[in-house]
């Protein structure tokens, strides 16, 4: 900033540097695996045994939430 003849104070880039980090994290949010989140690796799987694995984890999930109520 100063090298572009701007006159700023040290929080004023403070506070710059502190937006920027804040739009970063909301950009990368997204992209962040929720703990509750199954991770399933589909790259050498045909599209009957990633619809069959899914079908199987969706279950998997109601058995247990059936056994809990």
């Amino acid at each position: 900033m100063l090298a572009d003849g701007e006159d700023v104070s040290f929080e004023e880039v403070l506070e710059n540097l502190n937006r920027r980090d804040n739009v970063d994290c909301r950009q990368w949010v997204p992209l962040l695996k929720p703990e509750a989140a199954i991770l399933i690796d589909t790259t050498h799987m045909s599209l009957k045994e990633v619809v069959d694995r899914l079908e199987s984890e969706i279950k998997s999930i109601c058995t247990r939430g059936s056994e809990s109520g």
